[in-house]
């Protein structure tokens, strides 16, 4: 289950859906997000019968990725009996990757990547059929749910359900490999030392006025540092993409109260206030929700 309300109490959503049935077909699917984030959201609450606002700031940035271990061991599993240099090299950043979506992880991204690959490979062979099935949702099924039926597939590898042009699950395998070690050699330099996860997944946060006149970038845009987290985790993170805010607050306990926000609450490049608390949200350093004691007062007297 990926959202609804615990035994214990518990209500948890990650703009996955949530409803089926007679109110499915009524709204309609209109881009919910896999329910990967809502899980582990879900999994973090169940651990502890109660939370501090820490706990709750702690679980908003959790980062582990348990969702990508079956991928790992299957992708573990191919990279082993590889015969090829730049193929079989990949392995020891597989075995040792953590499960943790890092900016340094190699592993991670290798994961992340095969992945990818894999739904791209086996789609893309069954397109046709895929989109006749999705009908005018056309593309919905692949953006977001492909990851467990092709999982299922490479795991299970029916015969008769190898994805064209490829004649049998070998060939696949073969296929796979080599699109991941090329992907990885060609987006790293040549060195997988290099194909980490940061390198993919940075900031990438843009002030409106940097997008129609990018030459003021310089001046009105974060700097773009590299992020752990992912769009299938609780630390929602991708270029351009993430958290808009994090809140944590008990009613009569705010001042225990955690608030971050990306860009800070200034829109003016050349307030004082630019970007203030930006680096809280970027570090997820806890800051406080309640402010702090005025700085400065706006008098506003009448000319007339």
């Amino acid at each position: 289950m990926a959202q609804g309300v615990a035994p214990e109490g518990i209500l948890w959503t990650a703009n996955n859906r949530t409803i089926g049935g007679a109110a499915f077909d009524l709204l309609g699917d209109g881009g919910y997000a896999s329910a990967a984030r809502a899980r582990r959201i879900m999994l973090d609450l169940k651990e502890k019968p109660a939370f501090a606002e820490a706990d709750l700031l702690a679980i908003q940035l959790e980062i582990r990725a348990s969702e990508l271990d079956p991928w790992q061991e299957l992708l573990k599993t191919l990279l082993a009996a590889r015969k090829d240099g730049a193929e079989r090299g990949m392995l020891p950043y597989v075995e040792n990757w953590g499960g943790m979506a890092e900016p340094g992880s190699v592993g991670y991204r290798l994961v992340h990547t095969f992945q990818e690959e894999a739904i791209a490979l086996i789609y893309g062979g069954f397109g046709t059929e895929i989109e006749a099935l999705a009908g005018k949702d056309k593309g919905s099924v692949t953006a977001r749910r492909a990851q467990w039926p092709a999982l299922r597939l490479l795991t299970a590898r029916p015969a008769h359900l190898v994805p064209p042009p490829f004649r049998s699950w070998s060939e696949v395998d073969d296929a796979l490999c080599a699109r991941l070690a090329r992907r990885a050699g060609k987006e790293a330099g040549g060195d997988p030392a290099h194909f980490t996860w940061g390198r993919r997944n940075h900031e990438g946060i843009h002030h409106p006025i940097a997008l129609v006149l990018p030459a003021l970038g310089w001046l009105t845009d974060p700097p773009d540092e590299e992020l752990p987290g992912s769009s299938l985790l609780p630390r929602a993170a991708a270029p351009g993409y993430g958290s808009s805010e994090r809140f944590v607050v008990s009613p009569g306990h705010e001042s225990d109260g955690i608030f971050e926000m990306p860009g800070g609450e200034a829109s003016n490049p050349l307030s004082p206030y630019y970007l203030a608390g930006h680096e809280d949200w970027e570090k997820g350093r806890p800051s406080p929700f309640l402010p702090g004691p005025p700085r400065w007062t706006l008098a506003l007297t009448p000319v007339f």
